[in-house]
């Protein structure tokens, strides 16, 4: 078997603490990772407290990523077929049910660079901003 590739960085939309070089802890509301790779299968292990909920896009599609409590690994992605991934998770719950860790996202290709769009409108306010 091909030796997996391992990714602590992420590339991040929104407020995110770098604990240390292998850890990322997430607690607001709207936090993007962005994960691009070329290969067939993705992992990513989080710790978390249970009660937040992740949006999973990949590439287009929407799916719901709801967290078990402590940390565990979870498949974001299983292909028959090697290709290029658009990954990116985003954070649908508010701080108050506590933060996700990043600690590692694996794949059994690479990882390429993210293509972030260059244009980007930054909103400043409190959760009426958000819609809520």
């Amino acid at each position: 078997p091909a030796q997996a590739e391992i990714l602590h960085t992420p590339e991040i939309t929104g407020r995110a603490h770098q604990v240390d070089a292998q850890t990322l802890r997430m607690g607001w509301p709207g936090t993007q990772l962005h994960l691009d790779f070329e290969g067939k299968t993705l992992d990513v292990t989080l710790s978390d407290s249970g009660k937040n909920r992740w949006m999973v896009l990949h590439n287009g599609n929407e799916s719901v990523l709801a967290l078990k409590p402590g940390k565990h690994r979870y498949n974001l992605v299983s292909e028959a077929q090697k290709g290029v991934h658009q990954v990116t998770l985003w954070k649908r719950t508010e701080g108050l049910f506590g933060s996700t860790i990043f600690h590692q996202a694996e794949t059994d290709g690479m990882f390429v660079a993210t293509k972030l769009p260059k244009r980007s409108l930054l909103i400043v306010g409190d959760s009426i901003s958000a819609g809520y």
